[in-house]
């Protein structure tokens, strides 16, 4: 789902009404959105969007004539969704299908808006009812589609505030009034904002910072209309969902409340005013406690219900009492309601009742009930939030059926289709036979949790294999050959549905999460049946810097579980911005980055998010993994116990069986493995070439990993990041443009033939553990320059097997460069030592050896 247009369209729906030229250019652009979106899946989103708005959104002149009297734009998104639904039977794209229960609906509302309405009516409310059938039929096989709906109506309702604000405070100098809100009608803006604040909490689409808005600009809302039932709901589903959901949001709500009474106290105290409204409703509260006078307190609806029902079952014909009709209620009968009660004379409990008669109110309010009561079951069941905030939404349309008429009530019948796909929360998978054979196994079984997407799966979905993890594929293929242990591998991907695929000796399992690096609470339900089925005895974490693996700590076990230590991207995030200036960070941010939130400081953000994830899993696991005196010294600064054991990686096959030769590489050739981003050092790297230079002026620099600095047309500049520019800029001040080569993403084959025909390896991060690109360059046996960071110096000795210098320190780095490229002697002695001390780093036997001997100390050690 593309947010920015969301965004877009909430701003303009909420400046609909300045003008009739405002409103044409509004009306007209959002005509071009459903065009161009009709065939994607935003076309689906629209409907909510303009279901709020259906009677606000008026076509201009004389236009809205064609459309029937009501002449709004949702007329056009029906005719519209008319022509997808054609679309998509052409393309053989067409679903269709309703539960048996849902029948009901069509078969009570039909007959019944035609007896009781006209023709045009019934034929709208056909298309509604297809439209809304054939949205869930085809979204409802996508787990995310709940979450992108309710972010896409908690956006609309909190921008609706902010066009209250605005024209209260600029407009009309903050004199402020209920009615300045899209929506004009005080309790149906707070139905909208409601309904948008009770779809935000525990949205997994959202960001933090969005839900903390959302609702403070809904809450803010509510209250500015001064409705009662807004206010009301608004307490009563509060408690509700604190209740349920156990939650303990105190200091939330005093922050709310303080922050709500600044706004308050800045207003002035008119008769015209909020403040005024607030104090007379107040008054009104204190009545009905002093005097217990209900029916006062909810504007004589309580009476009003009580005349209709006595009229329903005294004067109306028993047919009329059973099945509803056109002449139910008298006209006379009528017209005395709407001159005693005025804006209050019916509700939908009462259309809906002498509309479609008792049989019909059962049966539409009984399936209603049931579908709460679904909804909280699979909440109470699953855990998965997205059925708490429909849950929440269901019980805010009952409250406003006994305030609100809103019959034929799309916004009662959106909100009750509103219905799981139970297949795609049922997390029990159909084994095969070849599975549950491993599944069965008496073998030892382990669980492992990663963040690569292995060779096997990755077939299965026709995706390309990575080229990162390379070492774990090489663990694994050791590891499943012994007869002690039985593997199986969680991972998270880009898809909707919950999968698992069978290799023989493998049972990959696939979750479906879009983003690793927020924490998704829904991944527990996935990881619980796999916890169910599996039984293991040992869950292995590797990676501990993405929020995914974060799940298994929320599930109900006693599973012994460890942890490898990769990177400390906690640590790492502290130096993210490796030395480069604020000032040179500004100077260079893009419209790319900013569009994106993808600065140099967005970027050490994440970093540092991330690192607070890693520091949660490394405090939450029984046992930790690592294979520097550095990862050791930080983890244990985490943990403060000694639950440390040390084991190295297994290396890419392809790097143990090759000799680097100092007669066949290109003299005064530099390998690079990665720039794409400050850690990395490249800035760090140019500034020591343009001192090669001066000795080496055919000095070549090879860098590796995804090529940022692609500029073939306008769309590779414009994608450029600001790192890149900035990168680009050194290379224009020193003119180093013919002494640089982008080679792009690499082959573990193409790194390894480019590895051997360069001159030296540099590595000049700013921070590392124990880089496996270094690892590899030493494996062939290859002269090795690297900065004296992190575990950097448990890999190889200085000035024996390699050369280490401080970061920061290019003239130190330009120095080592010139002393391998005028000693071949030196080059090949080091490159000989450091491969000698890679082959027992990084022997295979050595560490699988290792890996078995740790799992069997771990499941021999009880658990405390």
């Amino acid at each position: 789902m593309k947010k920015r247009l969301f965004y877009i369209i909430a701003l303009l729906l909420c400046l609909y009404g300045i003008n009739i030229y405002i409103n044409t250019i509004i009306l007209l652009f959002l005509t071009l959105v459903m065009i161009f979106n009709i065939k994607k899946d935003e076309f689906f989103y629209l409907y909510f969007v303009f279901l709020f708005f259906d009677n606000i959104l008026k076509l201009p002149y004389d236009v809205g004539t064609i459309f029937n009297s009501a002449g709004t734009i949702f007329r056009i998104y029906e005719i519209l969704f008319l022509i997808r639904i054609f679309l998509d039977i052409k393309n053989k794209k067409f679903s269709f299908s309703i539960n048996k229960l849902y029948l009901l609906i069509p078969i009570i509302l039909i007959p019944t808006s035609f007896l009781y309405n006209n023709i045009i009516a019934t034929f709208s409310l056909i298309i509604n009812l297809v439209i809304l059938f054939y949205i869930f039929t085809n979204k409802n096989k996508k787990v995310n589609f709940y979450d992108n709906l309710l972010y896409i109506m908690a956006l609309i309702g909190a921008f609706t505030v902010v066009y209250g604000l605005f024209r209260g405070n600029i407009i009309d100098e903050f004199y402020y009034k209920r009615y300045y809100f899209t929506i004009t009608d005080p309790n149906y803006s707070t139905l909208l904002l409601n309904l948008a604040l009770f779809s935000i909490l525990g949205n997994k689409v959202a960001y933090s910072y969005e839900k903390i808005l959302v609702v403070l600009l809904c809450s803010i809302g509510i209250l500015l209309t001064v409705s009662i039932s807004g206010i009301a709901c608004l307490i009563i589903c509060a408690l509700i969902y604190l209740y349920i959901t156990n939650k303990k949001c105190f200091k939330l709500i005093l922050l709310l409340m303080i922050f709500i009474g600044l706004i308050f106290i800045s207003m002035p105290l008119g008769e015209q005013t909020v403040l005024y409204a607030i104090r007379f409703r107040i008054l009104r509260f204190y009545n009905i406690f002093y005097n217990t006078d209900l029916n006062t307190f909810t504007s004589y609806r309580l009476e009003l219900f009580n005349n209709y029902l006595k009229y329903f079952f005294k004067n109306v014909p028993i047919i009329n009492v059973l099945f509803g009709g056109l002449n139910t209620v008298s006209g006379q009968f009528s017209e005395n309601m709407v001159s005693i009660y005025k804006y209050v004379s019916h509700n939908s409990f009462i259309d809906i009742l002498y509309m479609t008669g008792l049989m019909g109110f059962i049966s539409i309010f009984g399936l209603y009930i049931y579908e709460i009561i679904k909804n909280f079951k699979i909440y109470a069941k699953k855990n998965y939030n997205s059925a708490i905030n429909i849950f929440m939404l269901k019980i805010i349309i009952l409250f406003y059926c006994t305030n609100l008429s809103i019959f034929p009530f799309r916004y009662f019948l959106a909100i009750f289709m509103l219905t799981f796909n139970e297949k795609i929360l049922n997390c029990t998978l159909n084994y095969s036979a070849e599975c549950m054979k491993l599944i069965k196994s008496k073998k030892t079984r382990i669980l492992w949790i990663v963040n690569t997407l292995f060779p096997y799966p990755a077939n299965q979905l026709n995706k390309n294999k990575s080229v990162f993890g390379g070492w774990l594929t090489s663990l694994h293929n050791q590891i499943i050959k012994n007869d002690q242990f039985n593997l199986a591998i969680v991972t998270s991907y880009n898809g909707d549905e919950f999968k698992y695929y069978c290799d023989k000796e493998t049972i990959y399992y696939l979750i479906p999460c879009k983003n690793p690096q927020n924490y998704d609470p829904n991944i527990k339900v996935y990881l619980n049946q796999i916890l169910d089925d599996l039984n293991p005895e040992l869950i292995h974490i590797h990676g501990t810097e993405y929020a995914f693996p974060k799940a298994i700590f929320e599930c109900e076990t006693k599973i012994k579980t460890v942890s490898s230590i990769q990177g400390l991207i906690s640590v790492c995030g502290n130096l993210y911005k490796s030395g480069i200036s604020n000032k040179e960070i500004i100077k260079y941010i893009t419209l790319r980055d900013m569009l994106k939130f993808d600065t140099i400081f967005n970027q050490k953000k994440k970093f540092d998010n991330r690192g607070k994830n890693e520091i949660e899993i490394i405090k939450k696991s029984d046992y930790i993994i690592g294979r520097t005196t550095w990862d050791y010294a930080h983890s244990y600064a985490i943990t403060k116990k000694y639950k440390y054991f040390k084991c190295n990686e297994v290396l890419r096959k392809e790097f143990y069986n090759n000799l680097w030769d100092i007669s066949s590489c290109i003299k005064h050739t530099i390998f690079f493995s990665q720039a794409t981003y400050p850690i990395k050092g490249l800035h760090l790297m140019i500034e020591a070439l343009n001192i090669v230079v001066t000795k080496y002026p055919d000095t070549v620099l090879y860098v590796g990993g995804d090529n940022i600095f692609s500029n073939n047309n306008i769309k590779d500049k414009i994608k450029k990041s600001g790192y890149a520019y900035y990168i680009n800029s050194l290379i224009k001040k020193y003119n180093l443009k013919n002494n640089i080569v982008f080679s792009g993403l690499l082959s573990e084959n193409q790194v390894k033939d480019k590895l051997l025909e360069s001159n030296v390896f540099v590595q000049a991060s700013a921070i590392e553990n124990s880089s496996n690109a270094l690892g590899e360059a030493m494996l062939l046996g290859m002269p090795i320059i690297a900065t004296n960071v992190g575990g950097t110096s448990d890999m190889l000795i200085d000035k024996k097997e390699g050369f280490l210098f401080p970061f920061n320190d290019e003239a130190l780095l330009a120095n080592y460069i010139i002393k391998i490229f005028e000693d071949d002697n030196l080059a090949k002695n080091i490159g000989t030592a450091a491969q000698k001390h890679a082959k027992n780093t990084h022997d295979p036997n050595k560490i699988y050896n290792s890996i078995f001997e740790i799992y069997d100390m771990i499941l021999k050690e009880e658990k405390k």
